[in-house]
């Protein structure tokens, strides 16, 4: 790399820009080290599309030729281009135009449409879905030998043992070439490593892997510990993205939450854990979820801390314009109405009126969503609603700011859609926070203003 970067420097009007995967960081730029320190070659950190994920998902959506989503998509994962293509193409193939997003079907669809793309190249039926065989292999390998990797000898012993005539090393090529594994040379004894491109494929398949190891409930408790730092299975500590993504798949195979699996005392204090469990609950919907069952982890795991509170507020914005989610935005207006102003505004409105809440949380992420008019528009009635109620709950704030924001996109998100604004003045004529009514109010006449269709005017006018 040292001598390719020396020829550019002939060129004093040419710049030279790498793009180097942090896994590979260490063994490409190994030469460069010292110039990097004295600020000869400059080193950005990029961080995917964390700060244009809209553009990002417009421009893949009209690429793949797809609508624009019915309700809000603010997961994290969208950041990430290569989640973002992996959406895409299960989008484009599935055969229902529901947008809700089960992360587990998102991966399988995914590894189906590579198996039935490379079937035929190696002779064999796509019935026989060797690719996510394969796949769970390697993520059961890698995680009983305790690693994150392992090596390209043993990933072809893997391949050999469960499959019939294929050749292995070039199936781990194609796997390779279609970004399901990723590989580096060791550069201490020069060997080939395998590991998951995507974590979250790794993070899946050890948790399916879990799943599919136990038959019984009674079993997979026997087998699940944990302290107060870290949950294990069969003495292994799981990774945060696994146990997100177990605390999805858990109640909807065995029918029970992950922690009624493990001792009270010691998860009810687990930050870790209250982590993955929030994390995980972006993917259930009211099918997976009992609020009642969950009611008494939440009151007394999750919110004896702070960060977890924060965590669970972001949470409920994220999904606050999900039709079927069981903690969209009726539930937060169910939470917080029961309250009288001086006890919400002791946990709510200093919650969201402090320094804390970023630009980068899901209140600001939903209030620059709602005003985005091509995402906006393609909002179902339903989600339209619910987005409102969200929004005219920030306006408890006394940030300026961001109470001046969340007009606008309320706003913006009522035009044309006046028997929305109709539903949303019903919903909060009673409550008794004069900042709150007095925004809703602004809003509604703001969109009646600049409104090209009227319907439903004469039902504003009787309020």
């Amino acid at each position: 790399m040292a001598g390719f970067i020396e020829k550019f420097k002939k060129y004093p009007w040419v710049a030279l820009v790498l793009s180097v995967r942090s896994e590979y960081k260490e063994g490409i730029l190994i030469n460069l080290q010292q110039d990097i320190e004295d600020g000869i070659v400059s080193e950005v950190r990029h961080y995917g599309f964390q700060s244009n994920v809209f553009e990002a998902v417009r421009s893949f959506f009209e690429y793949y030729q797809l609508a624009l989503p019915k309700e809000p998509l603010l997961t994290q994962e969208f950041t990430n281009p290569l989640f973002l293509k992996i959406y895409c193409e299960y989008r484009k193939h599935a055969q229902t135009d529901d947008f809700a997003m089960v992360l587990t079907e998102v991966f399988d669809n995914y590894f189906s449409s590579i198996n039935a793309k490379i079937a035929n190249e190696f002779g064999y039926r796509p019935a026989l879905n060797y690719v996510q065989k394969i796949l769970n292999k390697l993520a059961e390998e890698i995680f009983r030998n305790n690693t994150q990797s392992l090596t390209y000898e043993d990933a072809i012993q893997v391949v050999d043992a469960h499959t019939y005539s294929l050749n292995a090393d070039i199936f781990l090529q194609v796997l390779i070439d279609e970004n399901l594994l990723t590989s580096y040379k060791n550069q201490r004894d020069n060997s080939e490593i395998l590991y998951f491109s995507y974590e979250r494929f790794y993070d899946y398949l050890t948790a399916n892997f879990i799943c599919d190891d136990n038959t019984t409930t009674k079993g997979l408790e026997i087998s699940l510990n944990c302290n107060k730092f870290s949950v294990m299975y069969k003495s292994q500590q799981l990774s945060q993205g696994a146990l997100s993504i177990l605390s999805v798949l858990i109640p909807i195979k065995f029918k029970v939450e992950l922690f009624e699996l493990l001792d009270k005392d010691n998860i009810y204090q687990n930050y870790s854990f209250g982590l993955a469990f929030i994390d995980g609950l972006y993917w259930r919907d009211r099918s997976n979820f009992d609020f009642n069952k969950c009611k008494d982890y939440i009151n007394n795991g999750l919110l004896r801390y702070d960060d977890l509170f924060a965590k669970l507020i972001d949470l409920q914005y994220k999904v606050a314009g999900k039709e079927n989610h069981p903690l969209n935005a009726n539930k937060l207006h169910e939470w917080l109405s029961k309250y009288s102003l001086a006890d919400r505004d002791a946990f709510w409105t200093t919650h969201i009126s402090s320094g804390y809440l970023g630009e980068e949380s899901a209140i600001y992420t939903l209030i620059d969503w709602a005003k985005k008019q091509g995402f906006s528009e393609s909002l179902t009635g339903t989600s339209r609603y619910l987005v409102a109620v969200a929004l005219s709950w920030v306006f408890t704030t006394s940030n300026i700011k961001l109470r001046d924001n969340a007009t606008i996109a309320l706003t913006r998100l009522l035009q044309n859609h006046i028997h929305v604004a109709v539903q949303l003045l019903s919903t909060f004529q009673q409550v008794d926070d004069p900042y709150v009514l007095e925004r809703v109010l602004a809003s509604v006449y703001g969109a009646i203003l600049s409104s090209q269709s009227h319907e439903a005017i004469n039902e504003i006018s009787s309020f």
